[in-house]
């Protein structure tokens, strides 16, 4: 496994070592500075709510003699493309946009006040930093929004706000390497891509406890050493542990049709790209779980882009997302859970998996036909009873969840 030395090495220490100060104010001949500031990523509400930004609070003209720029020229070569040239997000961004990536990770690494930036437009700059965001989870200590955008006639400057100071971050990063090798420890070294991202999937699900309010809760130190995140925090958790174990795992925001701003992952397995939404599979986002200790909500685990529309919109402002199409890791389908030919199926992997020890059964639909045919027998008709009776189970009740929209049904068997 990677230490989390070496990972930060790898990912940020080329950006910080190329970071050179610049010459003096006093040789630019510049009528004004042009200062904006903008919540980048927004508020967290209710619901799954995740990343919300906004348009700038404010934006104003200031005169360039009633203030001194703490940074005043642009450096050259901020930061080596192939430090950083492998984050999805900066591979989208144009060439000006991709030096300024590098000279805003290298004072964010820092923790530095301020960085320049070659463009002196905000529009171009902000989306360096969403990229920037993005990219690199394991910059806790960078807030969801906050800073500071200066125009000037041939630079921009960048002022950070940081979540936490320099000074307590060497205690905060050696919990977090420590919560992270905890995990890690028990990965197995020759685990595949799938057992590496539903280790992963599990892991998050039964440590986490859902919570808006918390001021760690949209970053990696809430979600890993305190156990309490957002949908974010979810998000960029598994994006932080996946690419830990080699396994690329991006951050996508997007808008669910019922509740609002949401955040979740793209991953890749074997080759193939998929979804997953780590949040919508901890009962504890619910409120209240169904009451079985170890639940977890597989839909969102290995799930196509059809099956995530099916809830929500994905934002590709910053980068466009691929087709994700592929279901040979789909979680029903991997364990014999996933019902394509007749009800038959369904009743056959009840059966099994109350056999081997399970209390609670997913199942998914290959049609809504199916759907609707098992949910009709098997709950409504109460033909359910019939199909355990035979495995043993002489059920007095049972609860169950449905989703129609990915055509899955859960029994849960006390």
């Amino acid at each position: 496994m990677k230490t989390n030395k070496e990972y930060l090495l790898k990912r940020i220490a080329c950006a910080v070592l190329a970071l050179v100060t610049a010459g003096c104010c006093a040789s630019c001949n510049l009528d004004t500075v042009h200062k904006e500031v903008r919540q980048f990523f927004g508020g967290f509400s209710a619901g799954p709510s995740a990343n919300t930004s906004s348009e700038p609070a404010s934006s104003q003209m200031v005169p360039e003699e009633s203030r001194t720029p703490s940074v005043s020229s642009v450096p050259e070569d901020a930061v080596p493309v192939e430090a950083v040239q492998t984050e999805y997000y900066f591979q989208h961004l144009s060439a000006t946009q991709q030096k300024d990536y590098g000279a805003l990770l290298a004072a964010v690494s820092a923790q530095e006040e301020t960085a320049v930036t070659q463009s002196n437009q905000s529009g171009e700059v902000f989306p360096v930093m969403r990229a920037l965001y993005y990219d690199h989870p394991e910059l806790f200590w960078l807030p969801n929004g906050g800073g500071e955008f200066y125009s000037y006639t041939n630079r921009g400057e960048y002022h950070f706000t940081y979540l936490h100071t320099a000074g307590s971050l060497s205690a905060m990063q050696a919990e977090l390497e420590a919560a992270a090798a905890g995990f890690l420890e028990t990965v197995p070294e020759n685990a595949t891509e799938y057992q590496r991202v539903q280790m992963v999937f599990e892991y998050l699900v039964d440590h986490i406890e859902y919570d808006l309010e918390t001021e760690n809760s949209g970053n990696i130190y809430g979600a890993l050493v305190e156990g309490r995140a957002r949908c974010e925090g979810y998000a960029r958790a598994a994006q932080y542990l996946l690419n830990r174990l080699g396994v690329f795992c991006t951050y996508v925001a997007g808008e669910c049709y019922s509740s609002g701003s949401h955040a979740w992952n793209l991953i890749q397995v074997d080759g193939s790209y998929y979804y997953m939404d780590v949040t919508w599979g901890d009962p504890s986002f619910l409120g209240e779980g169904p009451g079985i200790e170890q639940y977890r909500n597989y839909s969102y685990l290995c799930a196509t882009t059809q099956e995530i529309l099916a809830t929500r919109t994905i934002d590709e402002t910053y980068a466009p997302m691929p087709v994700c199409d592929a279901t040979q890791y789909n979680y029903f389908r991997q364990n014999g859970l996933f019902v394509d030919q007749s009800l038959d199926q369904a009743k056959t992997a009840l059966q099994q998996q109350y056999q081997a020890g399970k209390r609670w059964i997913p199942l998914q639909f290959a049609s809504v036909t199916l759907y609707e045919q098992a949910r009709k027998e098997l709950i409504e008709g109460q033909g359910l009873y019939t199909v355990m009776d035979a495995a043993g189970a002489s059920l007095t009740g049972y609860s169950y969840l449905q989703n129609e929209q990915l055509r899955t049904l859960t029994f849960i068997f006390s």
